[in-house]
């Protein structure tokens, strides 16, 4: 049976849950998971991960894998799933197995949803931000952004641009992406007004990574959803829209498994 292995985007907090400021959504995989499990594949979800460099989060990883691995938890087809840094982590995964083959699985495809695979031009303006009445806001929300800030550094354009010449897609495992935009207006109200604090308004986003940066290998749908909601968080109140979020959510599900199993005949 293949097994897919679900990499968590950023978070600056020492735990799996997904956060924004003082609002915490529980584990990010909650949702993803039993879909998944539903179709008859197992979603894993290595600890650890989201936080500290990238190269750090594939070792951890590929260590956990391995474990796994040892244990005969897994063997066959893996699929690696990754939602926002995730996504960049787990092609940086895919390239170490490439290198360092574990002996009883294959990596059969690459999935990243909302990543920045070009770089975040929100991190670079939560960096470069002087707005000390946007920090207070942070503050008062639960979040010293301050003492957070070089969280966002790795995520810059140039940095990101070495990474992936280091890098590079691997032979024989298919590459697929979910993009996701919207208008800074039509955000939940906490990630709009983060993007007016900061000067981006305008922006095609997610609320966290811009349009034209979530591109990689096949492009498998856009969507008009925010960062939560393309793991099936309800981060809108309002029911139609909460609806209609959760019907695009499973047709995201759908796209994906759809395109594992297309990977696997390969």
């Amino acid at each position: 049976m293949s097994s897919i292995i679900f990499l968590r985007g950023l978070t600056t907090y020492q735990d799996d849950n997904f956060r924004f400021g003082f609002l915490n959504f529980g584990p990010a995989h909650k949702h993803l998971e039993p879909k998944f499990q539903a179709k008859g594949m197992p979603l894993i979800a290595p600890p650890g991960i989201g936080h500290g460099e990238i190269g750090q989060q594939v070792e951890t990883a590929y260590l956990y894998l391995l474990g796994l691995s040892r244990e005969n938890k897994i063997n066959g087809f893996v699929h690696l799933l990754g939602h926002s840094s995730g996504g960049v982590v787990a092609r940086g995964l895919a390239h170490k197995l490439s290198q360092n083959p574990i002996t009883n699985i294959t990596v059969k495809s690459v999935v990243s949803i909302a990543s920045p695979h070009h770089g975040s031009q929100l991190a670079l303006a939560m960096l470069s931000t002087k707005l000390s009445l946007w920090k207070k806001l942070f503050f008062l929300g639960g979040y010293n952004l301050e003492k957070r800030k070089h969280h966002f550094t790795q995520w810059l354009p140039e940095r990101i641009t070495t990474f992936n010449a280091n890098n590079p897609n691997v032979k024989n495992i298919a590459y697929g992406s979910i993009t996701a935009g919207i208008k800074t207006w039509h955000l939940p109200l906490a990630l709009r007004l983060m993007h007016i604090g900061n000067r981006l308004p305008g922006l095609w986003t997610d609320g966290i990574v811009e349009l034209d940066s979530q591109a990689w290998g096949n492009v498998l749908g856009r969507y008009e959803l925010d960062h939560g909601a393309l793991l099936g968080m309800r981060t809108i109140l309002w029911p139609p829209r909460y609806r209609r979020d959760q019907k695009t959510f499973e047709n995201i599900v759908d796209k994906i498994t759809l395109f594992m199993s297309e990977a696997e005949l390969k």
